[in-house]
């Protein structure tokens, strides 16, 4: 964190594929302050998000002008907390195609100063246009590790877009496959919002043992542990509520591929998280934009149709109805002591009472 000069009012930007790190320098006090007053300095880092994928001249200037004086920043910006590693920096996760703008106010007493704004769209327009295609071709190595071919993503999401409209409208006459695979997962999505959200959203409040990887991942496996367990315990209810919820997030987040979409970092921020350094200590607050609420609306509408289908229950009950049914009938037939086959209709029906 050094500066070129020994009081610069501006901020220092780092990008690299994942991440955004700030930094900025302490304000400076009078000549004639001590020491122990410099404690009392509060630097807060503000951002202001842009529309997704606008590069127009028009937008940089007025998001700039946007965040330039300390009644601006506070009415504009949004608050990023101060990394606990070191309080004048900030780690933010990076989303491609967002223009951002980062200013920061400096708080003595009942004065505040504002510090030179700066901006990103987390990679070079100019120099590099094509890396505006991120989430097509996912290029960088460094995020997951492999390159996925642009066609192979492509169908890919269309069959991630026919398994989870599958799953949708006809998932409930398949309850056996569905219930383990989505109960699991259920889980493991449950766990990482509730640990990932209490852990980054506001860094200050929360236990800064969450940012070791040796702590979290174990209070994430737990907490997918507990999920699961509890679900399993409820079939019924498992059933239904993981096919509304993963079978249209399968669908949202396959149109959200083609779309450009925010919400595929819900995925992408796991992978992150697994695999980039000093991602712990990022702020993962997801940009809503007009396209991810239209998305997330479709999302909570396809749950409500495969919740409040006429089928769903009358279709589950049955399926197991006829499978204990084949069951209690193969134990009849080699067990010689059951004479009088009628009594096997009393003894479903207290199954089911």
């Amino acid at each position: 964190m050094e500066f070129n000069i020994e009081v610069a009012p501006y901020q220092k930007l780092f990008v690299n594929d994942s991440i955004v790190i700030l930094d900025s320098q302490p304000a400076s006090l009078p000549l004639t302050s001590n020491e122990t007053q410099r404690s009392c300095i509060f630097a807060e880092t503000y951002r202001l998000f842009l529309t997704k994928q606008d590069y127009s001249i028009e937008s940089y200037f007025n998001a700039i002008s946007s965040m330039l004086t300390v009644t601006d920043i506070l009415r504009n910006g949004e608050k990023i907390p101060a990394s606990t590693i070191n309080p004048l920096r900030r780690i933010n996760n990076l989303y491609y195609g967002i223009g951002t703008v980062y200013a920061a106010i400096a708080t003595y007493g009942n004065d505040s100063s504002a510090y030179v704004p700066t901006f990103t769209y987390g990679f070079n327009y100019v120099l590099h246009p094509e890396d505006d295609k991120f989430l097509s071709t996912f290029p960088h190595p460094t995020l997951l590790n492999w390159s996925l071919n642009d066609t192979l993503s492509k169908l890919l999401c269309i069959l991630m877009c026919i398994v989870g409209s599958l799953c949708v409208l006809q998932g409930h006459k398949y309850p056996e496959m569905e219930f383990v695979v989505y109960t699991t997962f259920f889980g493991g999505i449950i766990s990482y919002i509730v640990v990932k959200s209490f852990a980054t959203y506001d860094v200050r409040n929360s236990p800064a043992i969450l940012e070791n990887d040796w702590l979290f991942w174990p209070i994430y496996l737990f907490i997918a542990l507990i999920v699961t367990i509890i679900l399993i315990a409820m079939p019924c209810f498992a059933l239904t509520l993981t096919c509304a919820v993963l079978g249209g997030f399968t669908v949202v987040l396959s149109i959200a591929y083609f779309a450009n979409s925010n919400l595929v970092y819900i995925i992408i921020n796991v992978i992150r998280r697994l695999t980039v350094s000093w991602f712990n200590y990022a702020i993962v607050s997801l940009p809503l934009q007009s396209k991810d609420m239209i998305l997330i609306v479709f999302w909570v509408f396809l749950a409500i149709v495969r919740i409040h289908s006429e089928d769903v229950f009358r279709d589950f009950f049955n399926n197991l109805y006829w499978k204990v049914c084949r069951r209690d009938f193969k134990s009849i037939e080699s067990d010689k002591a059951f004479e009088d086959i009628p009594l096997y209709k009393y003894r479903v029906l207290d199954y089911f009472n």
